[in-house]
């Protein structure tokens, strides 16, 4: 606990069980667990290309039946860019 490692907090029993509902859902999570969470549930798994980009804090929901419409959306809420490959997608910082 003196880390600051661990947080206890109450949550909703809906939110707690949205993952049922082919939902996960975030609360100002950093972006690179988010995408540690969605890709147990991607076909394609997500690769950050710029450390610094999980660093962005993410709130929000994901529908893990629709992660590629999730990923198209990440550029109109964040300043990043996706690339789409066979086998993987890659999200770059914007700015390269």
């Amino acid at each position: 606990p003196r880390s600051g490692m661990v947080r206890v907090s109450h949550l909703a029993a809906q939110r707690a069980t949205a993952w049922r509902h082919h939902q996960l859902e975030f609360v100002d999570e950093p972006l690179s667990m988010v995408i540690a969470n969605v890709n147990r549930c991607s076909r394609h798994p997500v690769q950050l290309a710029d450390p610094q980009l999980g660093q962005l804090m993410f709130t929000g929901t994901v529908n893990t039946t629709n992660i590629d419409g999730w990923i198209g959306a990440l550029p109109h809420v964040f300043p990043l860019q996706v690339s789409r490959f066979a086998d993987h997608v890659v999200l770059s910082s914007a700015a390269h």
